[in-house]
């Protein structure tokens, strides 16, 4: 009866160190890696930008004729005298998929346009398996059966262990 209760509480034992062991130490995939994971938080800025070297001119409408007073001289006489001159007022309207402009004036001309769209901010997050080494050595406490010289018994048991 004895040595069925000495095996009833090694077995007990080996059973409690197997669940503690396993709770506590690291979860390790196939490969022998812990799973363990560091987080990579990366933001990145971005503008959106249209250049448009030469608009194209879309829709051409005349607006009003402006009177303009242009001072005429005869270089050969010398006299100074002023003529009066009727100009085309236009408004001329630029359009591409992303972009609309109006210019208005006498011959309105849009050399360039650039759109700076709104910028956006991209945030990922990442997680990168950890670099870190594995640690081969440890300190343990076990629980487990313990061979005495008065006998076999319970006993509590500190180790040092190794990790292939």
């Amino acid at each position: 009866m004895e040595m069925l209760r000495c095996i009833f509480v090694a077995v007990l034992a080996a059973a409690a160190g197997l669940v503690a062991g396993v709770s506590v130490g690291c979860k390790e995939s196939a490969a022998g890696v812990c799973r363990t994971v560091e987080v990579v938080r990366d933001t990145v800025t971005v503008r959106d930008t249209i250049v448009v070297e030469r608009p194209v001119a879309v829709e051409r409408r005349v607006t009003d004729t402006i009177m303009v007073r242009v001072a005429a001289t005869d270089t050969c006489a010398a006299l100074t005298d002023s003529v009066d001159v009727l100009l085309r007022a236009e408004s001329v309207r630029y359009a591409g998929d992303r972009y609309e402009a109006w210019v208005s004036g006498y011959r309105p001309r849009l050399d360039s346009l650039r759109i700076y769209g709104e910028d956006r901010v991209v945030n990922s997050v990442v997680a990168v398996p950890a670099t870190g080494r594995r640690r081969r050595w440890g300190v343990g406490v076990a629980a487990g059966v313990a061979l005495t010289p008065s006998g076999v018994g319970p006993g509590v048991v500190v180790g040092v262990t190794y990790s292939l």
